[in-house]
């Protein structure tokens, strides 16, 4: 067999040519080109072209191995106009593997939002299940909060349907044969040394959420959020505590609400015309959590329009403090009343 022969070539773009065009010459002529690299390379060069093989085989995915000056990488898509997403060899791509594995260790950012889009899927899959273990449910809420930290601080905007999704992950199942949320407890386990970094992180998510529109409507599903982070907060309020008797919902500060964290994020809700889940949908699908979060319903009447308050009484679900808190806040603040609104008024009492 001949010795081989080395080029050098003092541009990479050269070089780039070259290989590009090496696929052009025949097999049969029993001559290949291929890159000389340094031997950490090579090993990483092996490693890439043997989880591009797999990738092709299982996945039925097109792959294509890309180099430079120091480093080796594999991207691959599902088809010709599919954009390209980066491989990590040290990922397994089957799905076993925790989302903090699969994501943080995954080089680049489509990467990332491929995986985010997978877990995704598999969280709207979840969100079905009526009942799960309580292993299953502290995974679920790990899964879903990880998903929480890695778009805050990648400031991955998400679409209305991926979002919705996120928000129903993070709806607690509280056990009401314990009267315990084993959401909370999960959270303990997985993240023990950033339970205090949580309540913000979700926070923040959750105000982006309340105050964003999405195809000129609100997303109402953040409302499902509430629960969980009432409970991370700490001071609030715990799982299944009986409502406090403190008559304080005038304070300028709006905790009695539960809302002290969320800053403009309510009123910019409140000015959206439409929701992605509208009312008559909405209360049906929180009022079981309202004896787990008591603030619950103070928080969902505190996002509510004059006009919507009928329709939210009539249901008979809401408690009658944060009815008639709610009530006393309009009446205080509207002071051209018509005799609509007298009519309204009458009815809601």
């Amino acid at each position: 067999m001949p010795k081989p022969i080395i080029i050098k070539f003092t541009r990479m773009c050269d070089r780039n040519f070259v290989l590009k065009n090496s696929l052009n010459i025949g097999r049969d002529r029993k001559i290949s080109i291929r890159t000389d690299l340094p031997q950490n390379l090579k090993v990483r060069h092996l490693k890439i072209a043997q989880s591009a093989y797999t990738l092709r085989r299982d996945k039925g995915l097109k792959t294509a191995v890309r180099e430079s000056q120091t480093d080796v990488w594999l991207e691959f898509h599902r088809s010709n106009s599919d954009r390209n997403y980066i491989y990590n060899p040290k990922v397994k791509t089957n799905g076993n593997l925790p989302l903090k594995n699969s994501l943080m260790k995954a080089g680049g950012r489509h990467c990332l939002l491929f995986n985010l889009e997978k877990k995704l899927v598999d969280l709207a899959k979840t969100n079905k299940v009526t009942e799960e273990t309580i292993e299953t449910i502290q995974t679920k809420i790990a899964t879903a909060v990880l998903i929480v930290y890695i778009v805050i601080k990648h400031r991955i905007s998400l679409p209305e349907k991926e979002t919705i999704t996120l928000c129903r992950a993070l709806a607690i199942q509280p056990d009401f044969k314990s009267e315990k949320c084993h959401e909370v407890d999960g959270l303990r386990l997985f993240f023990p040394k950033r339970m205090k970094d949580l309540p913000d992180i979700l926070q923040k998510f959750v105000n982006d959420v309340a105050s964003t529109s999405h195809n000129r409507h609100a997303v109402s599903q953040w409302l499902f959020c509430a629960p969980l982070l009432h409970f991370l907060h700490g001071n609030k309020v715990q799982p299944f505590q009986k409502s406090s008797s403190w008559i304080n919902h005038k304070d300028v500060t709006p905790a009695w609400w539960g809302i002290a964290e969320y800053g403009n994020a309510i009123e910019y809700f409140k000015g959206k015309t439409t929701w992605s889940m509208q009312l008559k949908d909405l209360v049906p699908s929180l009022s079981h959590l309202f004896m787990a979060d008591y603030l619950l319903p103070r928080t969902l009447m505190a996002c509510l329009k004059f006009e919507q308050l009928e329709e939210i009484i009539s249901m008979s679900v809401i408690p009658a403090d944060a009815c008639v808190a709610t009530l006393y806040f309009y009446l205080m603040q509207k002071y051209n009343y018509t005799s609509s609104d007298d009519i309204k008024i009458s009815l809601c009492f």
